[in-house]
């Protein structure tokens, strides 16, 4: 909400043409990288686009069309001409805030007034954080790591890497996706490791993981960073295996290698963010216990694993009556 209120006052008071650059930069690598996504798309996603496009009453492009036409229209944007147009969007003294909660919590609007006052209180920077210059801060990851053993596979095309700190990397080309590359991290633990009083253990530890800073670069530079480099980094559980993929295009491959380095030898575990990764948890948890996709997958899962508790999403509070934020992360 306080972020919310805030950048809203902002974007009130006026947007700077350094902002815009970026935001269209970002807009435009996007446009640009979904006429390669395109070509692997599976069938039903492209009739899936159609459909909804058709729905809303607009005409269906073809990505490269639809990219020469957003290059059209937002190359030579201004600061003035975005300014001028946030007013209708958001015209002043017209904001609902609307408040969305389980059936099983207490209500408090109070709190959320109480959040959006207290924010609107604050006087605004002056400077913005965008204007200052934008770059990855991690140049310098010390020697290469040393291989220990490396094995080819002829008949799959793939290429077998085993280092001595005991990471093994697997390559192989595809054609499904030209001019793009899906790097997937597994980790190598799986429901085993997990406490009998600590399910779900692994899908808070990836929320943590998306929205925590380094120690070097804040979230939010990440985020627009990502956006202009095209890449888009998700986390996923299987069984209590954690996976971290990162995907774009083949060019961003460096990039994203050196973002993934950073993310996993300089991550600032920070209290602020554990609450973030927290309530990002209690949606999943919630989806879970509510949907019947959900509800089915739970109770699949515990009947293959014979009852085990350490299949099942423990709630939320579970975790956030921690003692320590240190107790929860080991």
């Amino acid at each position: 909400v306080e972020l919310v209120e805030t950048e809203l006052r902002r974007a009130r008071a006026g947007f700077t043409q350094t902002e815009v650059n970026e935001a269209v930069g970002a807009e435009l690598t996007a446009s640009f990288n979904r006429i390669a996504t395109a070509v692997g798309q599976p069938a039903a996603s492209i009739a899936s686009e159609l459909a909804t496009t058709l729905a809303i009453g607009r005409e269906w492009q073809p990505p490269a069309i639809r990219h020469a036409a957003a290059k059209a229209a937002l190359e030579g944007l201004t600061a003035v001409e975005v300014t001028a147009a946030c007013e209708p969007i958001f015209p002043a003294d017209s904001l609902l805030l609307l408040l969305l909660v389980p059936p099983d919590n207490v209500v408090k609007p109070d709190r959320l007034l109480t959040a959006h006052n207290r924010s609107a209180a604050r006087t605004l920077k002056k400077t913005s954080t965008t204007e200052e210059e934008l770059k990855f801060r991690y140049e310098d990851f010390g020697p290469a790591g040393k291989i220990s053993q490396r094995d080819r596979i002829e008949d799959l095309d793939l290429s077998l890497v085993s280092f001595e700190n005991g990471v093994r990397l697997n390559v192989r080309p595809s054609t499904f996706e030209p001019e793009r590359f899906r790097l997937r991290v597994v980790f190598p633990v799986n429901l085993s490791h997990v406490p009998v009083d600590r399910g779900g253990i692994a899908e808070l530890a990836g929320q943590l993981l998306l929205n925590s800073n380094l120690r070097k670069q804040k979230l939010t530079e990440l985020t627009r960073l990502m956006r202009l480099h095209g890449i888009n980094p998700a986390f996923g559980v299987n069984h209590g295996t954690p996976a971290f993929t990162v995907s774009g295009p083949s060019t961003e491959l460096p990039f994203a290698l050196e973002f993934l380095t950073a993310l996993l030898s300089d991550l600032d575990f920070d209290d602020e963010f554990y609450k973030v990764a927290l309530g990002r948890y209690g949606g999943l948890f919630q989806s879970r216990m509510t949907s019947a996709s959900g509800l089915g997958l739970r109770e699949a899962l515990s009947s293959f694993a014979g009852g085990d508790p350490r299949t099942l999403l423990y709630h939320p509070r579970s975790f956030a009556n921690s003692d320590s934020l240190s107790d929860t992360v080991n």
